[in-house]
């Protein structure tokens, strides 16, 4: 008999554990398998520090917007620049030629992809506060795998730090979100106090989200910034 009730019990706790799984497994969420989540952009790892290509502290200010697309061996490829400046973007573009960067991949394998990057240097002689830069033509980016990176419409300087007699650069990899909204800032190359004062501008910036076909994805821009020394007289 209690051979009996020892053998029914354990059935009974058995069949209870059977049905607290399959429960466990329906409520599960089911696992993502769009192309937007198997896709993951190519973005940019390392920048080098800007003095070395003098240019971009030459006379020139403003934004410069590059469409960089990367091949699947994190190789740069083909540099266009959507929104340009004469005497700044030259510089701008061997600049970028030197950063580092991950390939896009799809279903893990690398491919190539293109990635935004805006490169703002403030111009000769202004004051820390910065002047109101012109709205940024939003362009059609190239795609690659039917993946369209998010676009820059505003840009804005950041405030020089009144206590700062530095001529640096800072970089930013934001990540926008598929509201075309700044969703998380990795710093690529710090130099306090002036990476605070870009990280603040972001609050003046506006981005159109990435697309991948037709739908909104988060993606990463770069974002680099200039600063010159603003009590140096320099030439116009």
């Amino acid at each position: 008999m209690r051979n009996g009730c020892s053998m029914l019990c354990r059935s009974f706790v058995a069949t209870i554990a059977l049905v607290l799984l399959s429960a466990a497994s329906l409520a599960r969420e089911p696992e993502d398998t769009s192309e937007a989540a198997r896709f993951h952009p190519a973005h940019t790892i390392a920048v080098t520090d800007a003095r070395n290509e003098g240019g971009i502290f030459g006379v020139a200010g403003g934004t410069v917007v590059l469409n960089v697309t990367v091949d699947e061996n994190g190789k740069i490829e083909d540099e266009a620049a959507p929104r340009g400046i004469e005497r700044l973007t030259p510089h701008v573009i061997r600049w970028v030629g030197t950063w580092g960067w991950k390939p896009a991949s799809l279903n893990g394998k690398s491919m190539a992809s293109v990635v935004t990057v805006a490169v703002t240097v403030d111009p000769p002689n202004y004051p820390p506060q910065g002047p109101a830069l012109p709205p940024v033509k939003a362009v059609q980016a190239p795609s690659r795998a039917s993946f369209r990176p998010p676009q820059v419409i505003f840009a804005a300087y950041p405030r020089y730090p009144p206590t700062t007699i530095l001529i640096e650069d800072v970089a930013l990899d934001v990540t926008i979100s598929a509201m075309g909204e700044p969703a998380e800032i990795k710093v690529l190359r710090d130099v306090p106090p002036l990476t605070a004062a870009a990280i603040d501008s972001l609050r003046e910036w506006k981005f159109s989200p990435a697309s991948l076909g037709d739908k909104p994805v988060a993606a990463q821009v770069t974002l680099a910034f200039g600063y010159r020394n603003p009590i140096i007289n320099y030439p116009r």
